[in-house]
């Protein structure tokens, strides 16, 4: 998969239309869940990117968001994108459990790391 990846080219990408097939994905999870899916990609509504890991990176963010969700409330899950420059950021915020960034911030993003 790992070699797949790296011989995609970059594209544009519709971030509203990818985060629609990733919660049509995980709708079962979504509703189980009680969750509450907003967005807002208005200042930057395409990324011109490598599309599967994109879509690798989000369809992660928002299950883990389901998954560590806070079980004493409904998770409310937020993906929004902004132009910095001639970057965009894409930002992926929920109301989850949270990680202790002292012990496991050193593992986030990297090769290999779950």
């Amino acid at each position: 998969i790992r070699e797949g990846l790296a011989e995609q080219q970059d594209e544009d990408n519709d971030l509203g239309m990818l985060v629609r097939a990733i919660l049509d994905m995980l709708s079962a999870k979504v509703m189980e869940a009680g969750a509450e899916v907003t967005s807002d990609f208005a200042s930057a509504p395409i990324v011109t990117c490598n599309r599967p890991y994109l879509n690798s990176v989000l369809l992660n963010l928002i299950s883990n968001s389901l998954k560590y969700r806070d079980n004493q409330r409904p998770p409310r899950i937020h993906v929004s994108s902004s132009a910095k420059g001639n970057l965009t950021e894409l930002t992926v915020s929920d109301n989850g459990r949270g990680i202790d960034m002292d012990a496991h911030g050193h593992k986030l993003f990297g090769l290999h790391k779950t």
